[in-house]
């Protein structure tokens, strides 16, 4: 009888078209002068891409689920016969989920129970979504429960396009008195010529603000390496020993900086170099831009001199938009190359009657899922939109429905543009409508002080960018309205350093 045996290598077994019986064959190498065996799993009429009746052992090391085969296409899923093979193997820690191999091809699958899926789920049906296998936002923060108990270094990462949205709050309930190193993210995608030792700078006094003390800033971005090695010098030098958590709000890039950092301590030519990191950097964390691709803890052997690096999920927070999409939405919101400045008509040119002392009124849809409405302000005021492309701008009078197109900002002398009226944009619109539409979320008076410029941001959370808000001179305060879904926050802070988006 021919059989094929499978090397302890293999990822996947042999099962040769001339023993139609036999299922699965693995063959144990002979060590220490003993002959090899031939262990023959499973028989006739069985086959192992059903579910298998044992409980699976081990976890997904691209997302840190647990491995299961009952709910194809859910977190975690394996085929049975992989992994009847690996576990003979004892490979279990090389096993990458289905979910994540789709995920790691440009596929947008949930993980984590959003407000989206419990809009699709029917009502007679209250267990749907966890026969999906997605897991609540509460099972992920619960991971952190134990965090603050442990002695670990903790390194908090922001997303620098939704720094506002993407800080978490009271961190320190979650860490404990553990140092904490804050790490400010996507620094590539911020507009060309941006000083990033000002933005440093400018994140540290959120932090204070927020009432948090962090050991150190740094500011990288994990695609170009840039700003990589010194943060990988401050991890090392100030860790002591510990274990190192990676933790921050969904979707900041958690996953894509581990990656980084494991290539990083794995080059033989980092001044950073470590053994152990070079020995396990051939199977990392997947990234995407799905939020809650991290489910689970995922422990990485990074230190020769003891020690792990853990990968943690992202915690979801409920005021962040991004949890109200679909995922076709939060693929077209997600920022692939550096988000530019965008000038759209100033209050002054959309103001149908404008009063003697020069104050002005005008609104302006951003994508579908916002709105900001200039109540009072003075002729000079301008606001700045930084966003990806997909978030269309488009600006009216403050009693009329949006008629100047975005495209049409820089065409200042041509009257006839106000009159042009346009569709709304549909980014986000059928969600937000689920939602219940737009509600005011948040009033803003700037005073003078004597101030001008720059004078401050607003953000709506989750959101990747903000608003930029300029002016000259003035006397009565500005003032805005912020609209947003129900339950997204939305921010008034002081002014990220940017270049003069007014100098072409």
């Amino acid at each position: 009888m021919l059989v094929r045996f499978a090397s302890s290598c293999a990822g996947s077994s042999y099962l040769p078209s001339t023993v139609p019986n036999l299922q699965l064959a693995a063959y144990n190498y002979p060590r220490r002068g003993r002959r090899g065996t031939l262990h023959v799993l499973g028989g006739t009429g069985g086959s192992h891409r059903g579910p298998l009746q044992e409980k699976l052992q081990g976890n997904c090391y691209g997302c840190g689920a647990g491995l299961q085969n009952q709910q194809a296409g859910s977190a975690g899923y394996v085929n049975g016969e992989v992994y009847v093979v690996k576990k003979q193997h004892r490979q279990l820690g090389q096993v990458l989920c289905e979910r994540c191999q789709a995920l790691s091809h440009g596929g947008m699958i949930p993980g984590v129970l959003e407000r989206t899926a419990a809009r699709r789920a029917p009502a007679s049906r209250p267990d749907a979504h966890e026969m999906k296998g997605l897991v609540a936002p509460e099972e992920l923060k619960a991971q952190l429960a134990r965090l603050r108990d442990k002695k670990a270094m903790v390194v908090l990462l922001v997303d620098l396009l939704d720094a506002s949205g993407s800080f978490l709050n009271r961190v320190r309930d979650l860490v404990g008195s553990n140092p904490v190193l804050l790490i400010g993210t996507k620094a590539d995608l911020l507009p060309a010529g941006t000083d990033l030792a000002a933005v440093r700078e400018w994140l540290l006094r959120m932090a204070e603000f927020r009432r948090l003390t962090a050991i150190g800033a740094c500011i990288l971005s994990s695609r170009t390496k840039a700003g990589l090695p010194e943060a990988a010098r401050c991890l090392l030098t100030e860790r002591q020993g510990r274990d190192v958590h990676v933790i921050g709000a969904a979707n900041v890039g958690k996953s894509a900086f581990v990656r980084a950092l494991m290539q990083e301590m794995g080059s033989m030519g980092s001044r950073h170099f470590d053994a152990a990191a070079a020995e396990h950097r051939r199977r990392l964390p997947v990234e995407s831009p799905m939020p809650g691709t991290t489910l689970g803890p995922i422990p990485l052997h990074a230190f020769a001199s003891g020690g792990i690096l853990f990968d943690m999920p992202g915690l979801h927070v409920d005021h962040r938009v991004l949890h109200l999409l679909e995922p076709s939405d939060l693929q077209a919101l997600h920022p692939r190359k550096r988000i530019r400045p965008y000038v759209p008509p100033a209050p002054s040119q959309l103001c149908p009657t404008p009063r003697r002392d020069s104050v002005c009124s005008a609104s302006y849809h951003w994508g579908g899922l916002a709105r900001i409405d200039v109540i009072l302000a003075p002729a000079s005021l301008q606001l700045v939109f930084y966003g990806v492309p997909a978030l269309k701008v488009r600006a009216g009078s403050l009693h009329g429905s949006p008629g100047l197109p975005a495209d049409a900002a820089r065409t200042r002398d041509d009257a006839s543009q106000h009159l042009e009226s346009l569709e709304p944009p549909d980014i986000g619109s059928a969600a937000i409508a689920a939602e219940g539409g737009l509600r005011l979320a948040r009033e803003v008076q700037l005073e003078s002080r004597g101030l001008d410029g720059h004078l401050a941001d607003v953000a709506i959370s989750g959101l990747a960018g903000w608003v930029a808000v300029h002016s000259g001179p003035f006397q009565h305060p500005i003032k805005l309205q912020l609209w947003c879904p129900k339950g997204i926050e939305a921010f008034s802070r002081p002014p990220m350093p940017m270049p003069d988006p007014f100098i072409t």
